[in-house]
This record gives structure tokens, C-alpha cells and sequence, in this order.
């Protein structure tokens, strides 16, 4: 019985470890993703044809922040870029991005470079 036990917890916890912000990413969403529509949803329409979004995650020390974004793409015209290598660029983004995650259809979870953020105007 503890050989079974420790079959199927070994390969589980190496699959957590090494897709960490994947499984994050998914399981977050699932418990909080009507708390993060509604405040999505509820922003005006962009001028300047940006998607609807909001700070998914943020961590950093120093100054130094990295931020992901979660946004509404109501054409999905994202869902190319999920398996793009970085840098990403992609239109409605105010700069290139590390990655682009799809959490559901519309729904995207977007990794900016450290030390960028939406709004920063020139992002580098």
C-alpha cells in the first residue's frame, strides 16, 4: 500500500513543481474567476481598442515588480499567440509580453516583462 501511495505522489508532485504557475494559474481561476469577470466586465470600453483587464498576480521585491494581467479578448483573437515564444507581440497589448495563457474562451492570463505594466506608456 505505500508503494501505491508513493507511485502516485511522486509523479503528482513533480508535475506540480515543475508546472507551478500553470496549475496556479487554473485553479485560481476556478474559485475566483466570477469575482474577476464581474470586475472586468464592468470597465468601460477602451478608446484606443485595448482589452478590458485587470492585475491577475503580481509579485516582486525592490522595485523590481512583475505583473500578469488578466484579459477579456471578446474575439479570442489571443488564442494564437498562447503558444508564441517570447517576446510576444500582439495587437490590443500595450508592449511585447513574456507569455499569453488562455484560462478559458475570451479569458487570458498575460505575463508582462519584469519592470512593465499596462499603461507605462513606451514599454521597453
Amino acid at each position: 500500500m505505500a508503494l501505491l501511495i508513493l507511485a502516485a505522489w511522486l509523479p503528482l508532485s513533480i508535475f506540480l513543481l515543475t508546472h507551478y504557475t500553470l496549475t496556479r494559474d487554473h485553479i485560481r481561476w476556478l474559485l475566483l474567476s466570477g469575482t474577476y469577470k464581474d470586475r472586468v466586465l464592468a470597465q468601460p470600453v477602451s478608446a484606443k481598442q485595448e482589452f478590458k483587464h485587470a492585475v491577475w498576480d503580481l509579485w516582486g521585491f525592490t522595485g523590481m515588480d512583475t505583473t500578469v494581467y488578466l484579459l477579456f479578448d471578446p474575439t479570442d483573437s489571443l488564442a494564437g499567440a498562447t503558444h508564441a515564444l517570447p517576446p510576444v507581440k500582439v495587437r490590443g497589448l500595450p508592449c511585447a509580453v513574456v507569455r499569453v495563457r488562455r484560462l478559458e474562451r475570451q479569458w487570458y492570463a498575460v505575463l508582462f516583462y519584469t519592470e512593465t505594466y499596462w499603461g507605462q506608456g513606451n514599454c521597453s
